[in-house]
């Protein structure tokens, strides 16, 4: 009787988790495309890319920077070649060799991303 009672319930558990399984196996295997507008105006693309733990970022002008995911307390790290990203929710920091840091915000789909010229 315990026994046909416990088998009940992890069948249940079984059934009722296998949609979360599901869920998160499709996030862990995605590449998620973005783009982020920030405080100064710089406009770029990001492909996350959770396969490879890689974040691309495409900045205009620019050849495409690759950075590899990195421990994170909270929120989200990449970091490579003297740039890092981190961020958390809809908001993200470009730190760039020699450069001032960008706060920035994800765009909203379908946004016009074009950065505008420097005097």
């Amino acid at each position: 009787m315990a026994n046909s009672k416990l088998i009940r319930k992890l069948v249940c558990a079984a059934v009722c988790l296998a949609p979360l399984s599901l869920a998160s196996w499709a996030q862990q295997n995605s590449v998620i495309k973005t783009a982020f507008r920030c405080d100064d105006g710089t406009a770029f693309g990001a492909t996350f890319d959770n396969n490879a733990e890689t974040l691309t970022l495409d900045f205009p002008n620019a050849d495409p920077i690759v950075l590899n995911q990195a421990i994170s307390g909270s929120g989200i790290r990449y970091e490579g070649n003297g740039y890092e990203f981190y961020g958390k929710g809809k908001w993200g920091n470009v730190v760039r060799p020699g450069k001032p840091e960008l706060r920035c915000e994800e765009a909203e789909a379908g946004a016009e991303l074009t950065t505008p010229a420097r005097p």
